[in-house]
């Protein structure tokens, strides 16, 4: 079994957080999320996958490359050309994408899966591929259960008790939605797709592809999962995950240890549990340290060698950047803190400078911003 990855759109509503880094590899708890996504496949005996990019594709390329060191065979795929030295992205939509793979590579078997590259799942591929093959589908695609309030922010599938796609609405009013089952943008398709898709050109898989088959009257069906599934499409989004995987409602398991119900610590990290205040769920990565009466609200996360003074207060604040300081008296309320940017929900930024924060590698000489001697509280 193969799979491709979609991984060619800017994440224009993650920015500025995709402005220099390619949506699927965003951090999810301190891994970028095409790592977790490729090892949720290679879990289940899927590591023949193809990767398509366009936006930032030399960092993908240049991350992942033969995808050895993940358990894998990576194939990349690049949409645009090159020019004295640059790329220039020209993204093919996921449909168009897939074909310029099948036709530069001829890559994909009989029966294959495609899924986003901007969502953690962990579904059970192999049970929606049986059924998919049971069903002697050309295509099936994996939905999901999710609150009227949601479904605006999705596409809603509408099908038959056994499983046949009838249509499909675009981010309908929960009023007006046909059904409370959204496409979750993974789907097994039969070689037989590309009879469907233009030759060249850009094409959609959910907005042109699926209804085109609905139209044709091609063998389609919904396969409904339960299991975990987390988009990540959003700045919100991001923060909602993060609570997810913190409150174990997924199977990830953050790399560092757990200290309490709610603190997930680095073996490096500088903490005294009895001195910080914390209400809500914690995550801090390696080397950063957090001094006596800083104070945690909601779920926050800590980046690698950064550090939280005394009286500093977070809440529902994610660090994804490296070596940040946050000063005494600073209060950050629903954001996320890059290397570069301070970032809220809206998108609107400001810099770290505008924000009050600091570079710790730029303290005066004999200002020591992290004690690597002090006790941790994971020892």
């Amino acid at each position: 079994m193969k799979a491709m990855i979609l991984s060619a759109g800017q994440g224009t509503r993650l920015q500025p957080v995709t402005a220099n880094t390619p949506k699927s590899m965003v951090p999810l708890v301190g891994v970028r999320l095409l790592d977790r996504i490729l090892d949720r496949l290679t879990e289940q005996g899927i590591n023949q996958v193809a990767i398509n990019s366009a936006h930032l594709s030399d960092e993908i390329t240049s991350h992942y490359g033969n995808g050895n060191q993940f358990g894998a065979e990576i194939l990349h795929s690049f949409e645009g050309y090159r020019a004295d030295g640059e790329s220039f992205p020209q993204p093919l939509g996921s449909a168009g994408g897939m074909m310029k793979i099948q036709q530069d590579h001829n890559f994909f078997d009989e029966t294959f899966i495609v899924l986003c590259g901007d969502a953690y799942f962990d579904i059970d591929l192999w049970a929606a591929v049986r059924e998919h093959i049971t069903n002697r589908a050309v295509a099936t695609v994996i939905v999901k259960e999710m609150p009227d309030e949601k479904l605006a922010n999705y596409g809603v599938v509408n099908y038959d008790p056994d499983g046949s796609v009838r249509s499909f609405q675009e981010k309908p009013a929960a009023a007006d939605a046909l059904s409370n089952k959204i496409n979750t943008g993974i789907y097994i398709f039969q070689k037989s797709i590309f009879d469907h898709i233009p030759k060249t050109g850009e094409f959609d898989i959910g907005s042109q592809l699926l209804p085109s088959l609905v139209e044709k009257g091609i063998k389609f069906y919904a396969h409904e999962t339960t299991a975990s599934w987390l988009d990540i499409g959003k700045i919100a989004d991001l923060h909602e995950a993060t609570e997810n995987v913190l409150k174990l409602k997924t199977k990830i398991r953050p790399s560092t240890k757990r200290f309490s119900h709610s603190v997930w610590l680095s073996e490096s990290a500088c903490f005294d549990p009895t001195r910080v205040v914390c209400f809500g769920n914690l995550f801090v990565e390696a080397g950063s340290k957090i001094e006596t009466n800083a104070v945690f609200e909601g779920t926050c996360s800590v980046g690698k060698n950064c550090v939280v003074r005394r009286a500093a207060k977070l809440t529902r604040t994610l660090i994804t950047g490296s070596f940040v300081e946050i000063p005494s008296g600073v209060h950050l309320v629903d954001k996320i803190v890059t290397d570069d940017l301070v970032i809220a929900l809206d998108g609107s930024s400001v810099s770290h400078e505008q924000a009050g924060l600091l570079d710790v590698r730029r303290l005066p000489k004999g200002v020591v911003a992290i004690n690597t001697n002090e006790k941790t509280a994971t020892k």
